[in-house]
């Protein structure tokens, strides 16, 4: 039996390699294209120890925070600078996959045409309610 999921990269591809001896993952980038997506951080504050989450703003993003992210298949923010000034290994280098699929973010007007079916769809596909302001 064969399934097909909707996954972001770096979660399946993250997938394959912790269960290579139990399942046969492959990871399949659509010819079409892509949706690229970010991860966004902030410093609260009103924080109990607001230095502390500046430490680990500041650890992330060091070229040995951001070679975590690239070890988890996570494109770095700073992806390009590290590739320009060769501070990745080879061997993980050659370890990302090679994809010539365009990649793209969406725009806010496609974010708002969809936010009603996602927030629609949310409670009843992955369980847990949604609401927005």
């Amino acid at each position: 039996m064969r399934r097909v999921k909707f996954r972001l990269d770096f979660n399946a591809l993250s997938n394959r390699d912790n269960n290579a001896k139990v399942a046969n993952i492959q990871v399949v980038y659509p010819k079409s294209g892509s949706i690229a997506g970010v991860y966004l951080q902030a410093i609260n504050a009103y924080a109990p120890h607001p230095m502390a989450a500046r430490l680990w703003q500041e650890f992330l993003y060091s070229d040995e925070g951001q070679l975590f992210w690239l070890k988890g298949y996570a494109k770095p923010a700073r992806f390009d600078d590290l590739k320009k000034r060769n501070v990745i290994p080879a061997d993980l280098l050659a370890k990302l996959p090679q994809a010539d699929v365009k990649v793209a973010f969406p725009t806010t007007d496609q974010i708002k045409k969809a936010l009603p079916a996602i927030t629609g769809g949310w409670p009843t596909i992955v369980g847990v309610s949604v609401k927005s302001s």
